[in-house]
């Protein structure tokens, strides 16, 4: 991936980096793996051009209706198990049963299990709210549910950090747990920009629940150029799930126990 003239290469400095324009879309993550903040700055510094729009693979599922392979007749007539897969390197699964039952009957997510990131654009064709997060324990993982409201698709890039830091200043963030699953949400809207009745999360962390073996808590930072980022703060670095539901809209991840 090439961004115009290579500017970014040639920035001593980060520059400060311009209100999102609603409607725009938005820039592809980089390249490189590097921090949530660093990754922020690099996208604002490289260029204002939008991102081309990139025509779907022949065999990516359309409009949350799973993967084509899979058996279509045993989920055509139930919207609850329609889902979007990740376009990158996810493989699809069923919707889970019991998404949010605090008790052992959730179902995990069959996508792969990984420890490394994990990326995927989404789709910025309207607004987009993070309305509530949500920690549960279940048997074999724990579940961090990330609640949506709007008419755009979320993307995310997730990946575990050494040291989490605001993707807005570059300061420390304060994580409890061993390990960090660093979770940028993509296409997400500022807060001026929603309508008055879409009732945003906006509190700055969650904490696990009794009998989670992983997850200790969610800590939230700062919406910047579209995306908004949360740190997991985890026990150990462990394998983890992640998925796109519907019906509610949901980012879904499981963090294994192993």
């Amino acid at each position: 991936m090439s961004y115009r003239g290579h500017r970014c290469r040639e920035l001593d400095h980060p520059r400060e980096a311009p209100i999102p324009v609603r409607g725009r879309s938005p820039r592809p993550f980089p390249g490189a793996v590097v921090g949530f903040a660093a990754a922020v700055l690099l996208l604002a510094a490289c260029g204002d051009d939008p991102a081309p729009p990139q025509p779907a693979p022949a065999d990516e599922a359309v409009d949350g209706a799973g993967d084509p392979s899979a058996d279509e007749d045993e989920h055509a007539d139930d919207p609850d198990d329609a889902h979007e897969p990740d376009d990158t390197t996810e493989e699809v699964g069923d919707e889970p049963d019991d998404v949010d039952d605090p008790g052992d009957g959730a179902t995990e997510l069959d996508t792969a299990a990984r420890t490394d990131e994990s990326r995927h654009d989404g789709a910025l064709d309207g607004l987009l709210a993070v309305t509530d997060v949500r920690i549960g324990a279940h048997d074999g993982f724990d579940r961090v549910t990330f609640e949506l409201e709007g008419d755009a698709t979320a993307g995310w890039f997730v990946a575990y950090e050494d040291e989490p830091t605001s993707q807005g200043s570059g300061r420390p963030v304060d994580v409890a747990g061993d390990a960090y699953l660093g979770v940028a949400l993509r296409n997400i809207s500022l807060p001026p920009e929603l309508p008055d009745d879409v009732d945003r999360f906006d509190e700055e962390r969650r904490d696990g629940p009794a009998g989670a073996e992983q997850v200790v808590e969610v800590v939230a930072d700062t919406i910047f150029e579209g995306i908004q980022l949360f740190y997991v703060g985890v026990e150990e670095k462990t394998s983890y799930r992640i998925d796109r539901l519907e019906e509610p809209k949901r980012v879904v991840i499981d963090v294994l126990h192993e």
